[in-house]
């Protein structure tokens, strides 16, 4: 009997809503932002979904409706929340109950990721290697596979993200364009979040960004990124600083929010360079063919997932923002990354087949 995929995520892979700039939300009326934008997920969230839905050939659920769907009807069943393990998310949990009731489902992590800080429980490890009975599990680099492989889980396979194999073509590459021109910006755009590191490199963008064209992509959700930066936190929040009007006069002039993989890559594919400090902001530069060079925001997860498909990055504490854009612009070498690509990808095909999750057509 033909083997049959479930994919199981948590947000809709159809969106059809328009790539927005930060001038455009900005004239909407508040109203209609909390009623259309507000409930939308960071757009990192939804490439690395849409990559797997373009991917597999495979029944996409979203959990609200898993109830719905009969189980025992698949062999296999694709899971993508399982990426960023943390204290403060954590879903491995969930996965008891249906490893418990049905006992020849395989349910495979596409792809396991946790964070520097989080120690797995000893329940985590139990359901994890329950799950390793019965399908590899695919995971982001070699460190969360050594992660794993320590705490007693064995059958393992590092196989990357899987957002990179959204063409699904083991010839993809990427070729340095013959100019600098105009630069993608990717950062974390909030110092309440994320500390002085972030005021750092947005500092830096500010400064870089006067001396070519750029476009910014902003990731996280609009209500909690956006509008601290607007002249909206001086009437609902505290008063805005000088250094975040700073912020909020460039990212009105060139942010831009990307809900889909096709938009975000035509978005992007006029750019002659992108420096990125987000993992699927990086990815979607790549994905439109630019060179990238990457900030990696932790070691475990971020840095060696780069590491692994051979991405230029370096660490943020590694970070010298004295340093021009054009410094940075010429470590992004791909060489590395294009001699290894084929390899990898064929690595995560070998890794689709042997664990019965079935794949659309794709190059080979």
């Amino acid at each position: 009997m033909k083997s049959k995929t479930l994919f199981l995520s948590e947000i809709n892979a159809n969106r059809k809503i328009s790539p927005k700039t930060v001038d455009e939300i900005l004239n909407m009326s508040f109203r209609y932002v909390i009623e259309n934008l507000a409930g939308l997920d960071s757009t990192g969230k939804y490439l690395y979904v849409d990559a797997l839905y373009k991917i597999l050939d495979a029944k996409h659920v979203e959990l609200a409706s898993l109830d719905s769907v009969d189980l025992s009807e698949y062999t296999t069943m694709v899971v993508h929340d399982l990426v960023h393990i943390s204290g403060f998310y954590n879903q491995i949990d969930k996965y008891h109950d249906i490893l418990t009731q049905h006992k020849d489902l395989k349910i495979v992590p596409m792809s396991f990721g946790i964070w520097h800080d989080y120690e797995l429980t000893e329940r985590d490890k139990v359901i994890l290697k329950t799950m390793a009975e019965r399908a590899e599990i695919g995971c982001r680099n070699e460190l969360i596979a050594d992660t794993l492989y320590k705490s007693g889980i064995k059958n393992i396979r590092v196989i990357g993200c899987p957002s990179l194999f959204y063409h699904m073509d083991r010839s993809f590459a990427i070729t340095r364009k013959d100019a600098l021109r105009k630069i993608n910006f990717n950062a974390y755009v909030s110092p309440v979040k994320f500390g002085k590191s972030t005021t750092t490199h947005m500092d830096y963008v500010l400064r870089e960004a006067q001396k070519y064209e750029s476009i910014f992509a902003l990731q996280e959700n609009v209500i909690s990124e956006l509008f601290d930066y607007s002249p909206i936190a001086d009437t609902w929040m505290v008063k805005m600083p000088e250094y975040k009007k700073a912020y909020f006069e460039y990212l009105s002039r060139c942010g831009k929010y990307f809900y889909n993989v096709p938009d975000w890559i035509a978005g992007l594919s006029d750019c002659d360079f992108s420096f990125a400090r987000k993992l699927h902001g990086s990815i979607a530069a790549i994905l439109a063919g630019v060179p990238t060079f990457c900030i990696a925001a932790d070691k475990l997860r971020v840095a060696g997932t780069y590491d692994y498909f051979k991405i230029p990055n370096i660490h943020f504490s590694e970070f010298d923002d004295n340093k021009p854009i054009e410094y940075y612009y010429e470590l992004a070498d791909y060489a590395a990354f294009n001699k290894s690509y084929a390899a990898i990808y064929d690595n995560f095909i070998d890794f689709c087949r042997k664990n019965d999750v079935n794949l659309k057509t794709h190059a080979v």
